[in-house]
């Protein structure tokens, strides 16, 4: 992948730095310092919140590419009520951080459960109604891995498996993957310093000199 050269580059590091600090403060490192630590409780209080940006990052980052890659009804169709589904849960868990309605209901685990039991469940439909021109070893390879998405899922949803300090420490994971990437993509798209053009320039006047 060629990354394009842009005198803005330094906003990648901005913002590498941004969601750097951000994993730092939000990892649940600082429970037993001091209270003048005033991001101590950042990760725990804005749970819900995390829930969300996790659920809106799946959405745009798999499923609007997905819809708009496959206009194939047999796969267009599950997957907007995939999304459909997922977003009222995302709206659900952004209201429950302000209002805390649904506290006993959605928790980390059973928002895990849920998502992979509905893409599980879209993936078996869609394999239903898949063209015959399909591979059986390949329908059959994702049928099994499908069964075990749904399988874990109601795992998760029954014996809350991933709880809030699992979910907290998957996401400030998250931001310090995106601050690194960040970082490379600047480094990447930095222009070449003038100073390295004028030494290119002096040295090729040079040779043209040697050459004559």
């Amino acid at each position: 992948m060629k990354f394009k050269k842009t005198k803005l580059f330094f906003l990648y590091f901005i913002f590498a730095v941004i969601f750097l600090i951000l994993s730092i403060f939000i990892a649940p490192l600082w429970n037993n310092t001091p209270s003048w630590v005033f991001w101590k409780n950042w990760g725990r209080d804005g749970i819900y919140l995390i829930i969300t940006l996790l659920l809106i990052l799946y959405l745009a980052g798999y499923l609007l590419p997905k819809m708009s890659k496959n206009r194939d009804k047999n796969i267009y169709v599950p997957t907007v009520v995939e999304f459909t589904i997922i977003s009222v849960f995302a709206v659900l868990c952004i209201l429950n951080q302000f209002i805390h309605f649904m506290d006993s209901i959605i928790t980390p685990s059973r928002t895990v459960g849920i998502v992979v039991y509905i893409h599980g469940l879209t993936n078996l439909i869609v394999l239903t109604f898949k063209h015959k021109e399909s591979k059986n070893f390949d329908k059959v390879i994702t049928f099994v891995v499908d069964i075990l998405l749904v399988t874990f899922a109601v795992w998760c949803f029954t014996a809350n498996l991933i709880n809030d300090i699992v979910m907290i420490w998957i996401f400030a994971s998250l931001l310090l993957i995106i601050s690194i990437l960040l970082f490379t993509i600047g480094v990447l798209v930095k222009p070449i310093g003038n100073k390295k053009k004028k030494d290119d320039k002096k040295s090729e006047d040079k040779s043209k000199e040697g050459s004559k």
